[in-house]
């Protein structure tokens, strides 16, 4: 998780897609760092794919 949000405070957003791409990330954890980098596109992407996994 903080590797994820030190990258976004980079803008080394290549490295994160890079690094994690292929790997699950949990709703909730996609929620914890969309809060803490006040991304609101995180955020609605994590509710998002919440729903449709409902």
């Amino acid at each position: 998780m903080f590797d994820v949000i030190r990258c976004i405070y980079n803008r080394d957003y290549d490295k994160i897609n890079e690094v994690y791409k292929d790997k699950p990330l949990d709703t909730e954890l996609a929620l914890v760092i969309g809060s803490i980098t006040k991304s609101q596109k995180i955020i609605d992407q994590a509710l998002k794919l919440e729903r449709a996994l409902k």
